[in-house]
């Protein structure tokens, strides 16, 4: 049997072992800045008329976050900005598409800020950054039944 003493340094030590778990991501992220940058690239085999019909339809539907939309020039560049501040981000995108003979390049350039600092380290450390990206363009890759090869621009 375990006398009172004991116990009570185990409970302690559960309890800071929990507190550290809790408040790690907490520290950590408030270290982190709270800008980034982040670039993603994918081609399409389609004319870029037919890929910016499909990026609008697509990035205007973006996981029910209101979309602005800074400035266009269709079909060649697109800049919107998606606020989620009480989800604790805020994120502008700068897309490009290039023709490059019978394909479209589409290049999303992410400047976000990520307001919440347990967000800002799962961002960094556990999910990684881009991923909004990602999905994007991999939701524009279905929208013409293509599976994409995404990369950072320059890869």
């Amino acid at each position: 049997m375990i006398d009172r003493s004991r116990q009570a340094n185990l409970a302690l030590g559960l309890l800071m072992i929990m507190a550290t778990t809790v408040m790690s991501p907490v520290c950590i992220g408030v270290l982190l800045p709270m800008d980034h940058t982040v670039a993603r690239t994918a081609v399409i085999n389609k004319h870029p008329r037919d890929v910016w019909e499909a990026l609008v339809i697509v990035q205007d539907d973006f996981e029910g976050v209101p979309i602005t939309v800074l400035s266009e020039d269709p079909p060649k560049r697109r800049v919107t900005h998606l606020e989620g501040e009480n989800r604790g981000f805020g994120v502008t995108w700068e897309t490009t598409l290039e023709r490059e003979g019978l394909q479209t390049r589409v290049t999303i350039v992410e400047q976000g800020q990520t307001y919440n600092p347990v967000f800002r380290f799962l961002g960094r450390y556990v999910y990684g950054r881009g991923g909004r990206i990602e999905g994007v363009l991999d939701r524009l890759g279905n929208q013409f039944y293509q599976d994409v090869e995404i990369s950072e621009p320059g890869d």
